[in-house]
């Protein structure tokens, strides 16, 4: 009985942890208090100071340098736009310069859709002359071969040294291949007639379709392109009537002579 008393005692004798002294609060990690944090906590001002910027690099710079050195250089492309070939809006035309534009492009565009069509009627004619019927299907083939080949490489060039000498670049190469094909003395110069006449007429596909669009409004522009399609229309039936007259009644030579009074006229 005395020793259960004296052990009451001291467990009545002992006082409760004080836990607002750091050395009474318990030993768990998960209940410790980190004082200093809950000092800056309590000490940081609602206004934030900035960080001060990164300091610009050299790279960043040049870079800067660079842009303003570029600025007064696109005001310079803008005023030459429409002397490179791009589209401009000073480069639309009105009155009787949109009319004799328009015209002649048509009058470009149904050539090559002539040539295209014209030869429908003369090749039996041309393959009886040069006894070469094996090679007959490259007299249409050899045309679409050099415009395949250089319908895109035409337009970048005219991006370069305008649309006017590229275009009429184009109709001297179409023509020297139609001279190539009247003249030809054997089936295979024919077919490397065909495909130089092919490199003229990309360039005249081409050309064509992008002044029709640079020369003419926003309003304009269904009127002029509808005109297109009517050219080769009007060339698909001329064409083959054209080229059976000249293979019965002149010469097959006259179907790519014809090109060289028609661009002469």
């Amino acid at each position: 009985m005395t020793g259960t008393s004296n052990t009451d005692s001291v467990i009545l004798k002992r006082s409760a942890p004080d836990f607002s002294k750091s050395s009474d609060l318990p030993s768990n990690p998960v209940f410790s208090i980190n004082q200093e944090t809950m000092s800056n906590i309590s000490q940081e001002s609602p206004d934030i100071e900035k960080q001060p910027l990164r300091p610009e690099t050299n790279n960043e710079k040049i870079n800067d340098t660079d842009a303003e050195a570029e600025a007064p250089n696109e005001e310079e492309n803008k005023a030459n736009v429409g002397e490179s070939g791009g589209h401009d809006d000073s480069q639309v035309l009105h009155g009787p310069k949109f009319i004799m534009c328009i015209l002649s492009t048509c009058l470009c565009l149904f050539l090559i859709a002539l040539d295209q069509t014209i030869t429908a009627a003369i090749l039996s004619e041309v393959a009886n002359k040069f006894k070469s019927f094996d090679k007959i299907a490259w007299i249409t083939a050899g045309f679409f071969l050099g415009t395949g080949a250089l319908g895109q490489v035409w337009g970048q060039v005219s991006t370069i040294w305008g649309r006017k000498w590229v275009m009429i670049l184009g109709i001297v190469v179409f023509e020297s291949g139609s001279l190539i094909c009247a003249l030809s003395n054997s089936m295979s110069l024919l077919i490397a007639g065909r495909v130089i006449q092919g490199m003229g007429g990309a360039n005249i596909q081409t050309l064509a379709m992008m002044i029709c669009s640079e020369v003419s409004s926003v309003d304009a522009r269904p009127v002029v392109f509808s005109l297109v399609p009517i050219t080769f229309t009007i060339a698909s039936v001329v064409g083959p009537v054209v080229g059976g007259a000249f293979a019965t009644y002149v010469s097959w030579r006259w179907c790519f002579y014809i090109n060289l009074c028609f661009v002469s006229s």
